[in-house]
């Protein structure tokens, strides 16, 4: 049997897709899978062994030509189309259930009871990550991550996702108080983020591909972001962390999440959904903010907030 698996868009979606994969693995053992996303999405998937080709395209239309002359048995469309169809889906089928069981039951597998992803750092990318924190010389390191993005690694135009990000003078406010606490802070993530201000926090952004992020994230103390891709590894690693989450996916004000980012025990989220936000609208998010551009209710997350949190998650005073 050949199949082909289709997901384009954020490195967050890929993240979810590598644990589609593992399932489809387990349930066609024999099979040859490819898997179809785009071009900065490929690093995530490199040394995966539960696939077989890493096919780069960027529209279901070339998918459909893929599958038509590679001889594939099944394909599977793990997301949608255009924005459109994805609110529509989101709207009538995700309220209940987490974005990748839906990814799942699109690619006939359960994934309900697995909370990993499956991300492989290679040597090159663990002795990156290990020198750079050596150089920190601390043993007491949060990184944190200030935009959310389809491409936050890529070498491409960003696709920023304005609704989804917390003010950078707040990321600053929480940069001095975890640093008069003895914390170094580490910035990661593309060039093309927002920067940071504040005097002391070390810029390594741009210094790190996907994977070796993954592999820096195993020697922290903690995370702290926004809904992205380098908070699925952050879950992954298994440090403490904790996602400001604007608009996302499925919610709303009946059911406010969260449906999408890790599912892992060690991750905490704060979310402004609420029925007295008057930025908030009766259809999801991701209709009303993402595609509207008219969300905001993430600035309603304060700096004292995220404070809070963060010294529990730590077991700080």
């Amino acid at each position: 049997m050949k199949i082909l698996l289709v997901l384009f868009r954020s490195l967050g979606d890929v993240c979810m897709g590598t644990t589609v994969l593992r399932a489809v693995k387990a349930k066609h053992p024999d099979a040859t899978i490819d898997f179809m996303t785009e071009k900065s999405n490929v690093n995530t998937l490199e040394g995966n062994p539960d696939v077989n080709n890493i096919i780069i395209g960027g529209s279901y239309f070339e998918a459909l030509d893929v599958f038509a002359s590679g001889g594939y048995d099944k394909i599977y469309k793990l997301n949608m189309i255009n924005h459109l169809e994805t609110a529509w889906h989101h709207i009538k089928e995700l309220q209940n259930q987490h974005l990748v069981e839906w990814y799942g039951k699109k690619a006939e597998v359960d994934v309900s009871g697995d909370k990993t992803i499956y991300v492989y750092p290679s040597e090159k990318d663990i002795e990156l990550a290990d020198n750079l924190f050596k150089n920190l010389n601390s043993n007491k390191v949060i990184a944190m991550h200030t935009s959310s993005g389809q491409h936050s690694y890529g070498n491409v135009k960003e696709q920023r996702v304005e609704s989804k990000d917390w003010p950078i003078m707040f990321f600053d406010i929480i940069a001095e108080r975890l640093i008069g606490k003895g914390y170094t802070v580490v910035q990661i993530g593309a060039p093309t983020d927002k920067k940071m201000e504040y005097e002391g926090v070390v810029d390594l952004t741009g210094k790190l591909s996907f994977k070796a992020t993954a592999a820096f994230f195993k020697n922290c103390s903690g995370y702290f972001g926004v809904d992205s891709g380098p908070a699925y590894l952050a879950g992954w690693s298994g440090i403490p962390t904790l996602l400001v989450m604007g608009a996302t996916q499925n919610q709303t004000i009946e059911n406010p999440g969260p449906s999408v980012g890790p599912r892992n025990e060690n991750v905490r989220y704060i979310n402004p959904k609420r029925p007295d936000n008057p930025n908030c609208s009766p259809v999801p998010c991701y209709v009303h903010c993402l595609i509207g551009k008219m969300g905001g209710c993430i600035i309603d997350i304060t700096p004292d907030t995220v404070w809070k949190n963060i010294k529990e998650m730590l077991g700080e005073n």
